[in-house]
């Protein structure tokens, strides 16, 4: 009789470990004028593809572009996100202010 391997066990998603996304910011990297789910959706995308243009985040993101506009303002006038060559790129920290 061929010999059976057992199945692994199981774990409980609530007591697997949560891992930091290695692409973006940790929650302690986040300038602390990021203060909102949605504003930390757009800023880590952000920072995870280098820059990205409306149209791009949005579809990415799933968001409206009108919304969106909206959300990137926010961010560009506390200084966690500028405008360059049409797209919007996350601020190094010794640019914000």
């Amino acid at each position: 009789m061929p010999e059976t391997t057992p199945d692994p066990p199981t774990a409980d998603p609530a007591e697997l470990p949560t891992v930091e996304d290695p692409t973006g910011p940790s929650s302690a990297e986040l300038p602390t004028t990021v203060d909102t789910p949605r504003l930390e959706r757009v800023y880590r995308h952000l920072a995870r593809t280098g820059g990205d243009s409306v149209d791009g985040i949005a579809e990415a993101l799933d968001l409206r572009s009108h919304a969106l506009v909206t959300v990137l303002t926010v961010l560009d006038r506390r200084g966690a996100v500028e405008r360059v060559d049409g797209e919007y790129v996350v601020r190094t920290l010794g640019e914000a202010g």
